[in-house]
């Protein structure tokens, strides 16, 4: 979990700094594992002109004894239907739409 953590705050360092330039999209991403916690996965995001277009964030989890492996992802962009992109002030606020849908 800590190195999930890790990998988040890597992200919003990178978001923070302002590697985009006008114009371009931009990804960055990290990977990361925890072999104490059997967990693995990745996070992405793109950047179009400073903004965060698109948020991609995988997460997989080992089974215990007899059980399914667990995953978590989230697959989201300004232009896909499910999502509803907001922001203000502050952060940009992404609402899931649908999230019973898989």
């Amino acid at each position: 979990m800590k190195n999930l953590l890790h990998c988040a705050g890597l992200l919003m360092l990178m978001l923070l700094s302002g590697f985009a330039h006008a114009g371009e999209q931009e990804t960055r991403a990290c990977k990361f594992e925890v072999r104490v916690r059997c967990a693995s996965g990745g996070a992405r995001v793109t950047l179009a002109d400073g903004a965060v277009i698109r948020v991609e964030v995988n997460v997989y989890w080992c089974a215990l004894h007899g059980h399914p492996p667990f995953a978590c992802t989230v697959d989201s962009s300004r232009t896909d239907q499910d999502s509803l992109w907001s922001e203000g002030a502050g952060p940009t606020l992404i609402a899931n739409k649908s999230p019973w849908n898989t």
